[in-house]
Order: C-alpha cells, then structure tokens, then sequence
C-alpha cells in the first residue's frame, strides 16, 4: 500500500471521523432542504422538507384538538401517519424557527444513529468506522428527507446494546421509542427471545408501552388523547397507502415471476423463516448469534414490508452490517456486501442514471434484491448453527475490543 492510501486508510477508518460524518451530512442535508426551498419551492408552494414540517405540526395540532390524522394542505402536503406519543415528543422542537429546528431535527436523527452504532458491543474501531461509511449513503437519503429511519436504527442499535449489557430496564425503553415512531420495530422485540431474562425484558416492554402512550397527558385530556389514539387505529386498519412499495418482496414476486400473494400472509410467512433461528435457543449464548440475529430482524422488517420506501434502506443496511461485522468474514460474505451496497446504495445514486434506473432497476425491484439475498444467508446460517463461537468480530492490539458487558 503506497504512503499516499495508508494516510486516507488510516483517516477514514478512525472512528472519529466516520462517527462525525452522519452529524456534518445532517447539518449539510439541513442547509440544502432550506436553500431548494428559498431558490425553487415545490409545486404549490411546498418546501423541500415536508417530512419535517409534518411531525413538527403534529404537535401543533395535538395541543390544538385537532385531528392529527386529517391533511393538513395549508402547511404541508401529506398527512401524518404516527403515534401521539410521537406528536407530544416534538415539543421542544416546535416553538423553534423552521430553520433552526429542521436542523436540530436531522442531527437529532444523526446523533442517535452514531450513539447506536457505538453502543454496539464487541466491534473493534475500525468495523464500527466502516459500519458507518457503509450506511451512509442511505443515511444521506433519509437525512435529506427528513426522515425518522435513522433514529429507528439508534434506538435499535442501542436496545441491542443494552440488553447485552443486563440493562433490563433500558433496553426495552429504547424498544418502545422506537416503536411509537413507527409500529413495526416492536417487530425487533423478538430479539429477546434470545436471552435468559427473557420474562423481564418482554414485561419491562409492557411498562414502558403504556408508559409512553401517556406521555400526550402532558398537553391533552385523557379523553382527547383516546380519541386521538381511535384515530390513528382508523388510519391503519382503513388506509390504502401504497407508498413504497416497488420497493418490496412483494413487487420481485409480482415483477419476476406473476406472483401476487396477499402482502400480509407474506410478511407473516417470512416472520416465520425469521423466528426458526428461535429453535436453536442453545446457541443464544454467542453474541454474534444474537448481533446477526437482530441483523435479520432489520433485514425482513424492511423487505416484505410492503409500504417500505428507499429513505427506509438505512434500517436494512444496518441490519446486513450487523450481519458481517458481528463474525469474522469470508469470501462469500465480502461479495454479498458488495452486492448489497452496489444494488441498494449506488444504482439510487446520481452515479446511474435516472433513465436507466427507472427502467431496469426500480420495475424490477432489485434494490430490495440483496437484502432478501443476505436475509436468507444470516437465518440459513442461524438455523444450522453456523454462526462462530465467541465473541463478534476481534481487534487488533491497537484497537481494543470493547467489552461486551
């Protein structure tokens, strides 16, 4: 290796600079949300960070008794799809300028993924470096939506974390957070399972549920918040929303073999293949087992999930990064990498074209296409114990390995 490539080796693989990368990208997808918006606003007037101005008025319209359900054309386009609980939490950000809270917002988002990426036990510096740069690029994609998915992978990262260090309390708070921004992570609890303690963390999820469902108490009526929780029920089971969904399983069945099979047994039917790992609960005891496992989670929540969109690949990501950098690695496992970050990350980026995208890749629903690849790998892998003794991924004597308790 020339001077030259071990001076980059060496910068980008320090784990203070990959850990400051997601926070500058937020600051930087921030800057650029505000400037498209001031120079060439969207159709209607809109801006460039919808996401944003939608969960921030949620709050708004929760202290106002408003329908957090209902659109909302005056301020934004799209409605709101999340819990209460989501709304009550975006009272600090709220009475903030736009400006200043968008950008609070993303590094929020930021920060919470580097916390969850660095909580997670037993990867030496440089995988933790390189799981970053490997989930950047969608990373940047969610940050210049807006988006909730790189909290959700924090918070996941982080209820990993800690439930590997018998935090029994925490973990399932982390859990819950994570679930009352979006509803399917509480799929994650499954990792659980898993451990010894299994009774506690499921009941400490319980508590903290229906602790978090009481939050909106702070700033509405008991029967104002039933009614706001009635109406979030009426939009999930009602709602045809379809957003999203070239990018599933569902859409590489129908696309690649004249197979449309109703999306709810799929996504159930997978779950099933997710849980056989759950038959070998004697190899629970490796902390790679239980890394790839909670790899596998990620991976099947976003791929047969039929109203995933790109922005949410960042959880997917994780979850394949999970997968490689939690044992050591092989030859197999470095060409399913490299197929995942090639299909999912670069065909979606402005290195192919939008034409050629739009004609062979999205129709065809190939950015999902390693991820069902990988997905089958780490439970084929799981499901016959194939997963290595010990603790993931070692360090070098430069790099001290992190220990997992």
């Amino acid at each position: 290796m020339s001077p030259l490539r071990r001076r980059l080796a060496t910068f980008f693989l320090d784990p203070r600079v990959a850990f400051l990368a997601p926070l500058l990208v937020a600051v930087v997808a921030a800057v650029q949300q505000l400037a498209l918006t001031w120079r060439s606003p969207l159709p209607g007037g809109y801006t460039h960070y919808n996401n944003y101005l939608i969960f921030r008025q949620a709050f708004v319209h929760l202290v106002e008794h408003r329908n957090l359900y209902l659109e909302f054309p005056a301020e934004h386009f799209d409605n709101f799809l999340y819990s209460p609980t989501f709304a009550a939490l975006m009272a600090p950000l709220s009475p903030l300028p736009v400006w200043a809270g968008l950008i609070g917002w993303d590094l929020l988002n930021a920060a919470v993924l580097v916390l969850g990426v660095r909580a997670v036990p037993g990867l030496d510096l440089r995988s933790r470096a390189l799981f970053v740069w490997f989930i950047l690029p969608e990373f940047i994609g969610a940050s210049q939506h807006s988006q909730t998915n790189p909290m959700i992978v924090g918070l996941l990262l982080l209820t990993f974390a800690a439930a590997e260090r018998d935090r029994d309390w925490l973990a399932p708070l982390f859990l819950a957070l994570a679930a009352y921004i979006k509803i399917f992570p509480l799929a994650a609890g499954l990792l659980f399972l898993v451990y010894p303690r299994r009774v506690r963390l499921v009941l400490w999820t319980g508590f903290w549920m229906a602790v978090l469902a009481t939050v909106p108490l702070l700033f509405v009526s008991g029967e104002q918040l039933g009614w706001q929780y009635a109406n979030w029920w009426r939009l999930h089971t009602t709602s045809r929303h379809a957003a999203g969904e070239p990018f599933s399983v569902a859409v590489l069945l129908r696309s690649w073999f004249g197979l449309d099979p109703p999306r709810i047994l799929l996504l159930a039917a997978a779950g099933l293949v997710t849980a056989l790992p759950l038959l070998r609960i004697r190899d629970s005891g490796r902390p790679a087992f239980r890394a790839v496992f909670l790899g596998s989670l990620l991976m099947w929540m976003i791929a047969f999930n039929h109203l995933t969109e790109s922005p949410t690949f960042v959880i997917a990501m994780a979850g394949i990064a999970l997968w490689y950098f939690s044992q050591p690695p092989s030859t197999l496992h470095r060409w399913l990498l490299g197929f995942a970050f090639v299909f999912v990350s670069v065909t979606y980026s402005d290195l192919v074209a939008p034409g050629f995208r739009a004609r062979y890749i999205t129709p065809y629903a190939l950015k999902v296409l390693p991820v069902l690849v990988i997905w089958m790998v780490a439970v084929w892998e799981l499901a016959t114990g194939r997963i290595p003794d010990g603790s993931p991924r070692s360090a070098g004597a430069s790099s001290p390995r992190l220990d997992p308790r």
